[in-house]
């Protein structure tokens, strides 16, 4: 099964290649002269207007263009193997010949519909970490024959949509995790407000970024192929991916049983996450073996938690999470507020993780340290 991308570009080269004949057996090999080549070289940079001494690097640039799309040519025909070289190639390709895709800021209330489905852009961001996508996605759905008593109205699992993402030409492999909540729905349709998080490794925010979505049609098995609905490409600065995101730097560490430590380095906030990010200290003893959570309120009193979300050899991200009256976690169209947070009163837990495999709910947590603040003091931009 074939996980190409697609760009949504007005001339797609991809679907132009796709039409192509890929039988090359039947041509007979032709050889060109080294005179020949120089004399179309020639005439096709006069025909562009350009200079003669602009040839060397525009030559090398146009060189390489011609290099990939030969490869691309040849790794159409057994693509079900290579998809991750091609994928690398075509965000080669789309920096060589200067892709005009879609910005952060064109690509909101963008529509990419097909098989009865709508997807709509609401907001797409960046951080040290991760990608998030917000999207309603409308899909068509027999509403009168689900058992009410029985089932919410949702997009059921059979009816369902993948994404598949890139970011700067590397498939993302890692987790993807979000909400969702109905926001509509007829007799034949349903439509969702979804929130997205995609963890990707490493990603460099010193320079642009290029993030491929490829939406599908769920198939329940593998044997099924998955049907194209749609695909955009997003290049945008970090700066511009990150414009609502704020950070400051932290000073707290919580030291446990065994002499390690994990020391709080960083909080991050955007109108869709609060993160902090830190970083396992080990001991002669031990490597911190534990489940941290904290929890308490913020300084406007409202209760919170700030969980261990992720952890990769000693690096930590942690996600802060907001309850309401009920202690539900807020639902994705009602983030928290974080606009006069300035502080977070909370208590350190930890649960050690059990050395043979076996289930953290018998294992009681037990409290880590005494109770401390988190300030949070920005810069002034």
């Amino acid at each position: 099964m074939s996980t190409d991308y697609y760009v949504d570009t007005e001339k797609n080269i991809y679907d132009l290649l796709n039409d192509m004949e890929q039988d090359l057996s039947g041509y007979e090999k032709q050889s060109v002269s080294k005179e020949e080549l120089k004399k179309w070289e020639k005439a096709f940079y006069q025909s562009r207007g350009i200079k003669r001494e602009a040839w060397g690097k525009t030559c090398m640039k146009y060189a390489m263009v011609a290099s990939l799309l030969v490869c691309v040519v040849v790794l159409w025909a057994v693509r079900g193997e290579v998809s991750a070289q091609f994928n690398s190639m075509k965000y080669t390709l789309q920096e060589l010949i200067g892709n005009s895709s879609y910005t952060p800021t064109t690509v909101v209330n963008k529509t990419i519909s097909k098989h009865g489905y709508n997807i709509t852009f609401v907001d797409v961001a960046i951080d040290w970490d991760s990608v998030y996508l917000t999207y309603t996605v409308t899909a068509p759905v027999d509403v009168k024959g689900m058992d009410m008593e029985l089932n919410r109205v949702r997009i059921p699992v059979d009816k369902d949509v993948d994404i598949d993402v890139q970011v700067n030409g590397e498939t993302v492999s890692g987790g993807m995790g979000g909400s969702s909540e109905v926001i509509g729905y007829t007799d034949t349709e349903v439509t969702e407000l979804r929130y997205e998080e995609i963890s990707v490794e490493n990603i460099d925010l010193s320079k642009d970024q290029t993030i491929d979505f490829l939406f599908c049609k769920s198939s329940l098995t593998p044997f099924v192929p998955r049907k194209k609905i749609g695909a955009v490409s997003i290049v945008a600065s970090s700066e511009e991916l990150m414009a609502e995101t704020k950070q400051c730097e932290l000073n707290q560490t919580l030291e446990f049983e065994d002499g390690s430590k994990i020391a709080l380095e960083r909080y991050t906030s955007s109108p869709i996450v609060q993160k902090i990010y830190g970083k396992i200290i080990p001991s002669e003893m031990g490597n911190c073996n534990y489940d941290v959570t904290m929890t308490g309120t913020d300084n406007l009193g409202r209760t919170m938690e700030i969980y261990m979300k992720r952890q990769r050899e000693n690096d930590l991200v942690f996600e802060i999470i907001y309850f309401d009256e009920e202690y539900n976690h807020n639902s994705v169209n009602s983030t928290a507020d974080m606009t006069n947070v300035t502080s977070f009163m909370v208590t350190a837990f930890a649960k050690e993780y059990p050395e043979e495999s076996g289930s953290m709910d018998d294992v009681k947590k037990k409290p880590v340290g005494e109770p401390f603040t988190i300030n949070l003091q920005f810069d002034e931009k």
